[in-house]
C-alpha cells in the first residue's frame, strides 16, 4: 500500500512573491516550449525532443536579455515544466493514433453492464483493503463478514435506530414504520 501524504504550506508575503515568480518562470517555459512543438507540428517538421527543447526554452532563453529573468527561478522545475509538457504531448500523439481513449473520468462509460459492475466491486475491494490497513495501522478493529451476511435483517442496538420491518424486540413486536433515529 502507498501512503499519501498532504502538506500545506503558508508562506509569508516575501515566500508568496518568490513562488509567484518561479511558477511565473515555469509557465513561460512551458508555453515557450508548446508554442515550439506546436509551430514545428503545423510545418510538418520532426518532432523537437526534450533535449532540443530545454537548450532552446531555457538555456538559450537565459542568454537574451528578453528572458534573463529566467535564471532566478531554479532550473529543476524550469526543466520540469518541460517534462509535464512531454507527458501531454505524449498523451494527446498517443491519442490521435487511437493507442490512447482519451482522459480517464472516474466512472465514465463503466455504469452499465458487467464491466461496471467489475468496476465497482473492484474498487469496492481496493477500499476494503485500505480500510483494513488503516484500521490496523491505528489499532482499529476492522471485521469483514460474507457477502451473503444478513446484516440489513439484523437490529441495531438500542439508541441507534431501528430498520423498517424488522423483529427487533424481545417480545417479537414488528416495526413497520419509518426507521427511529437515535435521540
Amino acid at each position: 500500500m502507498k501512503l499519501l501524504y498532504n502538506y500545506r504550506i503558508h508562506p509569508n508575503s516575501e515566500q508568496e512573491q518568490i513562488l509567484a515568480r518561479f511558477f511565473g518562470c515555469a509557465r513561460v517555459v512551458h508555453n515557450d516550449g508548446l508554442r515550439m512543438r506546436h509551430e514545428a507540428y503545423k510545418r510538418g517538421e520532426p518532432f523537437i525532443t526534450d533535449a532540443q527543447l530545454q537548450k532552446l526554452v531555457i538555456t538559450a532563453a537565459k542568454g537574451t536579455g528578453e528572458r534573463q529573468w529566467l535564471k532566478e527561478a531554479p532550473s529543476v522545475a524550469l526543466v520540469q515544466s518541460l517534462g509535464d509538457l512531454h507527458a501531454a504531448s505524449r498523451n494527446f500523439f498517443a491519442w490521435r493514433r487511437g493507442d490512447r481513449k482519451g482522459p480517464k473520468v472516474k466512472g465514465m462509460g463503466t455504469r452499465r453492464g458487467r464491466l461496471g459492475k467489475s468496476v465497482h466491486d473492484q474498487s469496492l475491494g481496493v477500499f476494503a483493503r485500505t480500510l483494513e490497513a488503516k484500521c490496523h495501522r491505528y489499532g482499529r478493529a476492522f471485521i469483514k463478514v460474507d457477502r451473503w451476511f444478513p446484516s440489513t435483517q439484523l437490529c441495531s442496538p438500542p439508541g441507534y435506530g431501528a430498520l423498517r420491518g424488522a423483529d427487533c424486540s424481545p417480545q417479537g413486536l414488528r416495526r413497520d414504520k419509518t426507521p427511529v433515529e437515535p435521540a
